[in-house]
């Protein structure tokens, strides 16, 4: 089961953002986004509306990152490891 919490953290330090400013972004308060972060059920169409503002689909934001496996690993010039994942796209 995915730790939404975390997955919102992260997605918000790789934005650059905080979870006030990501609040903003969604038109919720802080309290709502705070609120659904803690609860562990929170309300389906406050996550559709962070998935959709990291530009996601409800699926790709519930997927465990940890249990993917990539498609391709290389080594940046700084011996930094780098893994492709495949996007499953729905239409």
């Amino acid at each position: 089961m995915i730790d939404i919490r975390k997955r919102v953290k992260d997605l918000c330090k790789r934005q650059g953002i905080s979870e006030n400013e990501l609040a903003k972004r969604i038109g919720r308060s802080q309290t709502t986004l705070c609120d659904t972060l803690k609860r562990g059920d929170p309300k389906i169409s406050v996550v559709v509306d962070i998935a959709d503002f990291f530009g996601m689909t409800l699926s790709e934001f519930m997927q465990d990152e940890r249990h993917r496996e990539p498609a391709f690993t290389f080594s940046l010039p700084d011996g930094t490891k780098v893994g492709l994942f495949p996007t499953v796209m729905y239409q």
